[in-house]
């Protein structure tokens, strides 16, 4: 997760637990994303995978319309 403030990256900031994970992704086919976003909270989970691989519980951006880019 790296939020973006006046059209900069942090992610010198926001590294390590809660921000990054670590996940094993198979060759030769397409991998499913899910990122759910509830409060400030997100979840993103892969291939339908039961428990999350990630959960940023504090999201650092307010409300507002646009993208997300994976």
């Amino acid at each position: 997760y790296t939020p973006i403030f006046g059209l900069q990256e942090a992610w010198q900031l926001y590294a390590g637990a809660g921000f990054n994970a670590a996940a094993e992704l198979p060759r030769n086919r397409w991998v499913h994303v899910e990122v759910a976003i509830a409060g400030r909270t997100a979840r993103v989970r892969l291939d339908g995978a039961d428990a999350p691989q990630l959960t940023v519980t504090d999201l650092k951006r307010p409300w507002a319309s646009g993208r997300v880019g994976l």
